[in-house]
């Protein structure tokens, strides 16, 4: 049976000829289903199309789980959420699969294709019920054997905050059952722009089917919490959303995911003659006392994306133990009269792994700013401490020309004078804000991490990575993975969107880096350094078929 979905986890990005999946707001999903509907793609077509697809994916879950006696529960609303629950639900039901329909609308308040969906599934024999209604006895006997499925079809993209009691109630029914939740299109309670919550309860999915589009709410800040699994069912032919998303104008037009095509980033085959002069000198500065690792680290990583030469200006007892681990690089102890010199050598200046916000620390950071109000021409990544003291300042110096801010949503929270809940809320808005204001490069770091600069048209997206990457280290390998990979000179003189594919080449590398590293370690072990040798493999790849084989 051809695949009727596509596993947006499993490092497959390829739909026809797309190599970049387009993310979309609420609004623009809508402006695609009316573009589908203009090329002749009926919304009951497409509500069947869509029943077809989530059908699919549950006889795959129960066949990968090897269920003995699946049942359905669908939990049902008022909109097309509802009309594509009612339509699969018959589907379950005409095979002998034992289903319910809870539905929070009275059914004399659906209208249009919803409710024909609704008495399809009623003419069925489906049993119906409004909330609340405890399970059916077979349901009940499902659920007791591990082999209860749940089809979240209350809310869709057009939910609006906040969400009745009666709703969260509804949510929080389903999120206490032990049962495998699948969400049709966005997770109820989760908004499918911003990724912000809706309400005081939210799905927690096993998995989501997304439907046509990929909702940029889906993929980044806490969405992948309530997620789950990400797939898509295009549910039309590439080249009918290839069309439908030309029609759109272009305040309607997609962020980016970062997808397979990032090996066409890759850097080229170095030249015969080459030698370490022609592929960069990165200085890193940092590594306050209790802080040696993170400047090892990015030392490491910097080294690994290319770098010509790396020199590292850190505290001297850290010397011999970043020379033991790398003596590739050379390390200097750290004072704010050796650092102008040091800058002045260098392509890439990377500021703050293990800086810290003492006496030291901040003497290195005013020093540096002295340096790059004089010349500005430097390329410059701030990370960690380097931004938690930009951020205090009481008036911002001006950013070099070429600058890379690389915050967290904590640090991203510091820059904006705001809290850690509004950059979750929206961290779409947030990493446009922190570049409009700075004028500069900025990766937001997190589950789908954004990289953003005031040229670029929209934000790229990494769809990358996993819960094992929360621990010490990561944020300092992907600042010195992106200090190598701009320290080629030729870097500096290039375009906006050049310097902007080079970052996103690091973002990218380091997210797979950990997905490689997983499979390994696991979730919980995985430690910071396990990403290196992972990332040496990736800046190796250069098609399609050294990728694929990479995840076999």
């Amino acid at each position: 049976m051809q695949p009727l979905y596509i596993p947006l986890s499993q490092h497959k990005f390829t739909y026809g000829t797309q190599r970049l999946w387009p993310l979309v707001s609420a609004a623009t999903s809508q402006a695609l289903d009316r573009a589908l509907i203009a090329q002749g793609y009926t919304s009951p077509l497409l509500m069947q199309y869509a029943a077809d697809a989530l059908w699919q994916y549950l006889q795959r879950l129960a066949s990968v789980r090897q269920a003995q006696a699946p049942a359905l529960l669908v939990l049902t609303g008022a909109g097309h959420n509802a009309g594509d629950g009612y339509l699969c639900a018959a589907l379950a039901y005409q095979a002998g699969w034992p289903v319910q329909i809870i539905s929070l609308v009275a059914p004399e308040k659906l209208q249009g294709e919803p409710q024909k969906s609704y008495q399809q599934a009623q003419a069925l024999g489906i049993p119906i019920h409004l909330w609340p209604q405890v399970l059916s006895l077979e349901l009940q006997q499902a659920h007791g054997q591990g082999d209860l499925y749940v089809l979240d079809a209350l809310l869709g993209t057009g939910a609006q905050a906040p969400i009745q009691a009666s709703w969260c109630d509804a949510i929080a029914y389903i999120n206490q059952m032990s049962a495998y939740i699948l969400a049709v299109d966005v997770p109820s309670g989760l908004d499918a722009s911003t990724s912000a919550l809706l309400g005081n309860e939210c799905v927690r999915a096993q998995a989501t089917l997304s439907l046509i589009s990929v909702k940029a709410g889906l993929v980044t800040g806490q969405a992948p919490t309530y997620v789950g699994e990400l797939a898509l069912a295009p549910l039309v032919p590439a080249h009918a959303l290839a069309t439908a998303y030309t029609s759109l104008s272009f305040a309607q037009q997609a962020d980016l995911l970062l997808a397979a095509g990032v090996w066409q980033q890759a850097p080229k085959a170095r030249l015969a003659h080459a030698h370490k002069g022609h592929y960069g000198r990165v200085l890193i500065v940092g590594g306050d006392l209790g802080y040696g690792g993170a400047i090892l680290l990015a030392t490491q990583a910097a080294l690994r994306a290319g770098a010509g030469w790396v020199r590292v200006l850190t505290r001297a007892e850290h010397m011999a133990p970043i020379l033991t681990r790398t003596p590739e690089a050379m390390v200097l102890n750290a004072d704010p009269q050796r650092l102008a010199q040091e800058i002045d050598q260098a392509d890439v200046i990377l500021l703050g792994p293990g800086l810290g916000q003492t006496a030291w620390g901040r003497a290195l950071y005013q020093a540096a700013v002295q340096t790059w109000q004089q010349d500005s021409t430097k390329t410059w990544v701030l990370d960690a401490d380097a931004l938690n003291l930009y951020a205090q300042s009481p008036h911002q110096p001006l950013l070099p020309k070429t600058c890379v801010l690389t915050p967290h949503f904590g640090e991203g929270a510091r820059l904006l004078n705001t809290s850690v809940a509004q950059i979750q809320a929206d961290p779409y808005r947030a990493v446009q804000t922190i570049a409009t204001q700075t004028q500069a490069f900025v990766v937001l770091k997190g589950a789908g991490s954004l990289i953003y600069h005031p040229q670029l048209a929209r934000p790229w997206v990494c769809p990358w990575g996993n819960p094992g990457m929360a621990s010490a280290g990561m944020g300092d390998t992907l600042a010195g993975l992106i200090a190598g990979l701009l320290a080629p000179p030729t870097k500096c003189t290039l375009s906006i969107q050049v310097q902007g594919q080079a970052i996103a080449y690091a973002v990218a590398i380091h997210a797979l880096a950990a997905d490689l590293a997983v499979k390994t370690w696991g979730e919980t072990s995985m430690l910071a350094q396990d990403l290196i040798p992972e990332i040496a493999k990736l800046m190796q790849v250069k098609s399609p078929s050294q990728w694929d084989a990479l995840w076999r």
